[in-house]
């Protein structure tokens, strides 16, 4: 299904810059914080200094109504400093790792501790946790994704709050379920699993294909017979029908539409499917949903210079978001190549691997050390009874 690319020096993964950091104390879930402050934030963590009165009140009441609402994920106040991480080096699976994420305030916390916040912080917030006293003599160090980013001097009263940025739970959740959406298409793809791809992809005769998308589990969606019952599922009157499958803190999500069809501006691509076809309609969903992230958190071209004083180039991802669908990326154009470990079910790199790999040495070791003892056990048995 994906063909194999030549590799060119500027998309290989040595030839990419990224570090990002996580709070060595950690990070929290605030229930009380609420979007505010001077600030607004870019994607590509450029904070904007609002000076203008009335545009920061516009911006302000559109997040009053639209959001993002709390709870918010802060790094705690007691942070003192930050560990760095080689994404792209020391964690190759880690766009992988983040489809699998439990999106509830406990698997996403779990996750941010190992891995810090997802960008530089969807919004500026203010929050009793940050919150100056009256009185409070001296300097005070305010926080942003992770480092100092503003010196608050003396003179300070009781509505003065730290400068912090945080990320929504809605924001985590939305993410992570873009990411597994992506993620599910693109294994049934590599494995021409029909039986998943049939539960997305559907026809309308020969005139239209469309997909539909719910963030259930594998094997929640496996329970609907194909796309067009898990279509008529998704509607309101219908939602009780996911409730078992879905986790607590977790609401029902789902995307669909139609892909293609012979009368619009897509007849050119619709040509392209052949009627009933799941393989190529999905993978253009899975190209769709890509680009659309890829758009979204930029991987940026740079100059930087390397030991030897000469100008090299580089891609620097702008946040972990970017990196992980960065990392996406080099998977669907045949850099990187994953598999799941036969015993445990976790994802591995075997890029570099033989293409018969099937399991880690570690679970390799572990499942002949149970077998040797399984069978010592039977024989001790056996003679046992013979005796």
């Amino acid at each position: 299904m994906f063909e194999e690319h030549p590799k060119y020096e500027y998309l290989d993964i040595q030839q990419t810059f990224f570090v990002w950091y996580r709070s060595d104390k950690g990070y929290y879930w605030d229930e009380e914080a609420k979007p505010g402050g001077q600030f607004d934030i870019t994607l590509d963590g450029t904070k904007l200094m609002l000076t203008d009165e009335r545009e920061r009140q516009i911006r302000l009441e559109k997040k009053h109504v639209y959001g993002p609402f709390s709870p918010f994920l802060l790094e705690v106040p007691e942070t003192t400093g930050y560990y760095p991480l080689n994404v792209l080096e020391e964690e190759p699976t880690l766009f992988l790792k983040f489809a699998e994420v439990t999106p509830t305030r406990k698997g996403i916390l779990e996750f941010a501790n190992n891995y810090g916040m997802l960008t530089y912080g969807e919004t500026q917030v203010l929050t009793p946790k940050y919150r100056i006293e009256s009185g409070q003599k001296g300097s005070l160090r305010t926080r942003g994704a992770f480092g100092i980013t503003k010196v608050i001097e003396e003179g300070l009263t009781a509505d003065n709050y730290a400068i912090v940025f945080g990320e929504s739970l809605r924001f985590w959740q939305n993410e992570i379920r873009d990411m597994a959406w992506a993620v599910l298409v693109w294994e049934a793809l590599k494995d021409k699993n029909t039986d998943i791809l049939k539960r997305i992809i559907y026809w309308k005769g020969e005139e239209a294909v469309g997909y539909v998308l719910v963030n259930i589990n594998k094997e929640a969606l496996l329970q609907f017979y194909n796309a067009e019952e898990v279509l008529r599922a998704t509607r309101p009157d219908n939602w009780n029908n996911f409730k078992a499958y879905l986790p607590e803190e977790v609401t029902l999500s789902t995307s669909s539409g139609w892909l293609a069809t012979k009368w619009t501006s897509r007849r050119e691509l619709f040509s392209r499917f052949k009627p009933g076809d799941l393989l190529l309609p999905a993978q253009y969903l899975l190209q769709s949903s890509i680009n659309k992230k890829l758009k979204k958190y930029i991987t940026k071209p740079r100059l930087l210079l390397d030991d030897k004083n000469n100008l090299q180039p580089y891609l620097m991802p702008e946040n972990l978001l970017s990196a992980m669908w960065y990392q996406f990326y080099l998977t669907v154009i045949g850099e990187k190549k994953y598999k799941r470990c036969s015993i445990c079910g976790l994802w591995a790199d075997v890029t570099d691997k033989r293409s018969n790999w099937s399991k880690h040495p570690e679970c390799a070791n572990r499942a002949r050390v149970k077998k040797c003892r399984e069978r010592q056990k039977s024989e001790v048995l056996t003679n046992g009874w013979l005796g």
